[in-house]
């Protein structure tokens, strides 16, 4: 009877031991959210190059996860070569037209600068590409990635360069020194919408604030194109918004913008509205952005720019590679093209410009940096834009 009572006490033990055993906490593995980052600057990059020659670059990319990135062991962070930007079926582990022989493979330019990057630390990604051997346009895409694990989210590192027998040439996103840049440079604005676990898109807009009394347009507002901010499947879009109250320095303003404004799906433009984030409303206030606002009862009285022909297009945005920048060109022409007018210029709009600003040398705004129709910047045109919205 006592060997029977012993084997039950036993027996219970043990289950109760096994059933601790089963609930003690279990380490949570890496989900994809705990690899992200943010782009905070790079070098000067190659806007054309010779046959055969090198150019030295760099991207410094802040982690912005939760999760340590290694040089050596598992799950070692590199970079990553692409085969396009702005869609979800790019090819990854794309063989790049820039390969150098110091790179780590034709797909695979450079590991991280340090043994560890923590949350919150920036790493450095510095290396070499070469210009192939034939004449042509290409395009270089980058982003980061864990190897053995996964892509970290596409957020457009992105770069067109020509190759070419005449003199390399690049472009300093880092050196805009002109009139017209600082004047409208704090209005315009960054804008990251995330379309779902492993897609962004970014593009750029225009601040103004409501002193028209509109009753149709909130006190103060974000004007864009639809494309930046519209998803696929016409889900909601949730979408960040950073301005850089001096865009020469890393310090920003951030806000958050939920879903969107336009007048119907083949009408280019959006208008977007400012919100406070909740968990960082007392840091960044919506009341700091009035400052940095543009009026937008002196757009609506401007008359339609009917000779703009003696004048000089400036596009201001933020492109993929993550800083503002402007470009100058000439006033081509109008053109009708899908129900809405836009102006044609030779002034460079690459992908990012979408939904920024667009003024000519006289100081005026005059539209929307919109897309690249071969070699020939298209920006929709600011007159029937408000029109729209007046009406």
């Amino acid at each position: 009877m006592l060997k029977r009572g012993f084997f039950i006490l036993a027996s219970l033990f043990l289950m109760l031991f096994t059933g601790m055993v089963f609930d003690l906490p279990k380490a949570n593995a890496a989900t994809p959210s705990d690899y992200d980052y943010s782009i905070i600057k790079q070098s000067p990059y190659p806007n054309s190059l010779k046959p055969g020659e090198t150019f030295e670059v760099s991207l410094e990319i802040k982690n912005t996860g939760s999760q340590v990135w290694k040089k050596n062991g598992n799950n070692i962070v590199r970079l990553g070569t692409g085969s396009s930007y702005g869609n979800q079926s790019q090819q990854r582990d794309y063989d790049s037209e820039f390969y150098s022989s110091n790179w780590l493979s034709k797909n695979r330019p450079v590991n991280i600068d340090k043994e560890s990057i923590y949350p919150g630390q920036s790493a450095i990604f510095g290396f070499t590409i070469k210009a192939p051997e034939k004449n042509g346009t290409f395009k270089a895409y980058f982003t980061p990635v864990v190897d053995g694990y996964k892509w970290m989210k596409d957020r457009g590192i992105y770069w067109q360069i020509t190759v070419g027998e005449e003199q390399g040439t690049y472009i300093n996103n880092n050196q805009n020194d002109d009139g017209v840049f600082n004047n409208y440079a704090s209005s315009v604005v960054k804008i990251t919408c995330d379309f779902n676990e492993y897609y962004s898109n970014q593009g750029s807009g225009t601040l103004f604030k409501n002193t028209s009394n509109n009753p149709n347009l909130p006190p103060i507002y974000v004007l864009t194109n639809l494309h930046v901010i519209k998803t696929e499947n016409n889900t909601e879009s949730f979408c960040e918004i950073k301005l850089f109250p001096n865009p020469k320095e890393d310090n920003y303003l951030k806000y958050q913008s939920i879903g969107y404004r336009t007048i119907d799906d083949t009408f280019d433009f959006a208008i977007i509205e400012p919100k406070e984030i909740e968990s960082e409303k007392e840091k960044y206030k919506i009341e700091e952005l009035y400052k940095y606002a543009l009026p937008d009862s002196d757009i609506i009285k401007i008359s339609p720019q009917e000779n703009l022909r003696d004048r000089n297009i400036y596009v201001i945005g933020y492109p993929s590679n993550g800083n503002l920048t402007l470009s100058k060109g000439g006033f081509l022409g109008y053109e009708n093209y899908k129900k809405a007018l836009y102006i044609n210029t030779d002034a460079e709009v690459k992908k990012g410009n979408s939904g920024g600003l667009a003024i000519d040398s006289s100081g005026e705004m005059v539209g929307i940096p919109t897309f690249l129709k071969g070699n020939i910047g298209m920006i929709l045109d600011i007159d029937q834009i408000f029109k729209k919205i007046i009406s």
